[in-house]
């Protein structure tokens, strides 16, 4: 999920999302929900990626299960219309059949990198 988020790779993701998937998202200046893979492209991920350029490069992936629930952080640093940024998303999701169905995701947005 990580590496295909910094690549900007919508159908990467989608393969990885079961079709009934229960998506919340906190970024700082909005709350998202999306239901469903077709939901969740659209309406969260294709916004998100239209604020950075392509070429974000994944610098720190981190991730441990607990219970039925992973918890996933990455940090990511690109560029935008405002010069060079790093971003950071911590996420806790479940899997059913093997494809996330539940994922909550809060994200810091992009920070100025020096």
């Amino acid at each position: 999920f990580a590496e295909a988020f910094a690549a900007k790779d919508a159908s990467q993701i989608a393969r990885l999302m079961h079709p009934e998937i229960d998506f919340h998202g906190l970024t700082p200046n909005r709350t998202w929900r999306a239901k469903g893979t077709e939901q969740v492209v659209s309406n969260v991920l294709q916004p998100w990626f239209d604020d950075f350029d392509d070429g974000a490069k994944l610098v720190e992936v981190a991730s441990h299960s607990f219970a039925d629930t992973e918890s996933l952080t990455y940090r990511f640093t690109g560029r935008d219309d405002e010069g060079p940024f790093v971003c950071e998303q911590h996420a806790y999701l479940t899997e059913n059949d093997g494809r996330i169905n539940w994922i909550r995701l809060v994200c810091s947005g992009f920070c100025p990198a020096d």
